[in-house]
C-alpha cells in the first residue's frame, strides 16, 4: 500500500515529491481505532453468524452451479490402482475459480480459467455478489455501524469542523491533529489494500491515509445508496436477472469512489459546473450553490436514497442536504449495540436486512 500511495503521488503532482503531499500511514491491529478496518474494534464484525452471514448461501450456491464443474474436473483426478489420486469437494473447485482470478491480476493470465465454461463463471462472478452483499454489505447487520467512522470523517471534511466526539471506529490521536487530518484541504486520498476510497475537492494538497482490507462496501451502505440494493435482498439458488447489486461493478480490483464537490455558476440561461457534467437550465436560486456526487468506477450513483436529496441525472445532490443526511445517519447508528450488543440473527433468510441494519434494541427488556 505505501508503494501505491507513493505511486499515486508521483502521477498526481509529479516528481520530486517533497513538500508537495502528507502521507499518514495508519495501524491496522486489534486496539487500534482505524476507520479504513473498523472490524478491529468492532466485536460483531467478527462473530460468528453475524460478520459471515454468506457462508450459507454460497454453500448453496456453489453446490448448483459448480456440480457439472465438479464431475467433469474429477474425472481427471480419479484414484489410480495405487490409491494415488484426489478426491475434489465443491469448494475445492471454486477455490479453483478464485486461483484464476488472482494469478490473473498477479500474472497476467491462469491456466485455471481454462477449466470453466462461460456459464460457471457466471456463476462465480454471483458468487461473490452473494459473499459482498451479506458479509460487508446491504445484507450485512455489521455493515452499516462499521461505516460509521468513515462517514464521521467525511462529514468533518466537507465542514472544515473537527469531530466532536469520538465513540466509534475514528481514531482521536489522528483524527484530533490538523497535521494528520486537515480538515481544509480539498484533495484528501484514502486507501485500501483492495480499493481507494477517494475523497475529491479541488484544492491543491493532498493527504493520504494508508490500511488493509477492503470496507467500501460497508461505507456505501452507510451512506445510504439505496438504488445498489433496489433489487432486494439476493437469493440463493438462482441469478436474478436484473438485480441492482453487482460486485463486478462496485468492488472490482482498483475500486474507487470519489466524493466530488462542485459549484455551480450561470452562463446564458444555463448552469454550468466546476466538474464535467452536463448543463441544467436556470433557477434563480441555482448559482453559487453547491453540489455534491459519488462517481464509483467512473460511474456517478444516483443519491435519491440519501434523504432530501433529489433525483438527478448526473448525480448531483446539494450539499448542505447531503451534510445534514449523513449528520442524521451519524446520529441514528448506535455504535455500542451494533458493535458490542448481545444480539444474535438466524442463519439464512429467516432474517433479512436491505439496508445494512443490525437488529433493533429489544427496549421491553431493559
Amino acid at each position: 500500500m505505501h508503494a501505491s500511495a507513493v505511486n499515486f503521488a508521483l502521477g498526481f503532482f509529479g516528481w520530486p515529491l517533497d513538500g508537495k503531499y502528507e502521507q499518514v500511514i495508519t495501524i491496522e491491529a486489534s486496539g487500534f481505532n482505524n476507520t479504513l478496518a473498523p472490524y478491529d474494534t468492532c466485536p460483531n464484525a467478527n462473530a460468528h453468524n453475524k460478520c459471515d452471514r454468506s457462508l450459507t448461501y454460497v454453500k448453496e450456491w456453489t453446490g448448483i452451479y459448480l456440480k457439472e464443474a465438479q464431475e467433469r474436473l474429477q474425472a481427471d483426478l480419479q484414484p489410480t490402482e495405487d490409491g494415488q489420486g484426489f478426491n475434489l469437494e465443491i469448494e475445492d473447485v471454486y477455490r479453483i475459480q478464485q486461483m484464476c482470478a488472482y494469478e490473473t491480476v498477479a500474472l497476467g493470465y491462469s491456466k485455471f480459467c481454462e477449466l470453466f465454461t462461460e456459464d460457471e463463471w457466471e456463476g462465480f462472478n454471483y458468487a461473490l455478489d452473494l459473499v459482498f452483499w451479506y458479509e460487508s454489505a446491504f445484507g450485512s447487520p455489521v455493515a452499516r455501524v462499521q461505516g460509521l467512522g468513515y462517514i464521521q470523517e467525511l462529514v468533518s471534511r466537507l465542514t472544515h469542523t473537527p469531530i466532536e466526539m469520538y465513540n466509534t471506529s475514528t481514531n482521536a490521536t489522528l483524527d484530533a491533529d490538523d497535521l494528520t487530518f486537515p480538515l481544509n484541504d480539498v484533495l484528501y486520498v484514502d486507501a485500501t489494500h483492495e480499493v481507494v476510497v477517494l475523497n475529491s475537492r479541488s484544492h491543491s494538497r493532498l493527504q493520504r491515509r494508508s490500511s488493509n482490507l477492503n470496507v467500501i462496501q460497508t461505507v456505501l451502505t452507510a451512506l445510504n445508496l439505496t438504488t445498489l440494493a433496489a433489487s432486494g435482498p439476493l437469493p440463493a439458488d438462482h441469478i436474478p436477472q436484473h438485480r441492482s447489486f453487482r460486485v463486478s461493478d462496485l468492488a472490482p480490483f482498483a475500486t474507487n469512489v470519489q466524493f466530488q464537490h462542485a459549484d455551480m455558476f450561470a452562463i446564458g440561461s444555463y448552469m454550468s459546473l466546476v466538474l464535467s457534467c452536463p448543463a441544467y437550465p436556470v433557477q434563480s436560486d441555482d448559482a453559487g450553490a453547491s453540489y455534491i456526487r459519488i462517481v464509483v468506477n467512473d460511474g456517478p450513483v444516483p443519491l435519491t436514497g440519501v434523504r432530501g436529496c433529489p433525483p438527478s441525472p448526473s448525480g448531483l445532490c446539494p450539499l448542505t442536504t447531503f451534510i445534514e443526511a449523513q449528520q442524521t445517519t451519524v446520529q441514528e447508528v448506535d455504535w455500542e449495540w451494533g458493535c458490542s450488543g448481545d444480539w444474535e440473527v438466524p442463519e439464512g433468510n429467516a432474517w433479512e436486512t436491505v439496508g445494512g441494519w443490525y437488529p433493533e434494541k429489544d427496549t421491553d427488556a431493559e
